[in-house]
């Protein structure tokens, strides 16, 4: 679990992640209760020598549900229950995700991660 279920007003960031050699990564975005505006799920990579980000991916959403990504080679377009893809492997040793609040409203949500090593 990067954020446990709170419902929350400002952008919040997980924890910064260290990629111990793996090479994909599945998030599941709980999205329970909706505020007003959009929120913005993203990934940094975060450079290992001064600790400056840079943005992997990102992806807006305005409604409650569970949210899907992957981030992993190789993978095809966006299918079934999945949000969205990002087709590159996930090469960051250190990595953050980043939950940002368009406006100050209460949205509830959690974010989870699977971390999937190269086959």
């Amino acid at each position: 679990s990067l954020l446990s279920s709170a419902a929350r007003t400002a952008t919040t960031d997980s924890a910064n992640q260290t990629n111990y050699n793996f090479h994909s990564v599945i998030f599941f975005w709980d999205i329970t209760a909706a505020g007003t505006g959009t929120l913005t799920f993203r990934l940094f990579s975060n450079d290992p020598v001064n600790d400056s980000g840079r943005q992997l991916f990102t992806n807006g959403q305005t409604t409650t549900g569970m949210k899907i990504y992957i981030v992993s080679e190789g993978v095809g377009a966006a299918a079934d229950d999945v949000t969205a893809i990002r087709s590159y492997p996930l090469a960051a040793n250190v990595w953050v995700a980043r939950i940002g609040h368009g406006d100050s409203s209460s949205w509830t949500y959690s974010l989870a991660a699977v971390l999937l090593p190269k086959f």
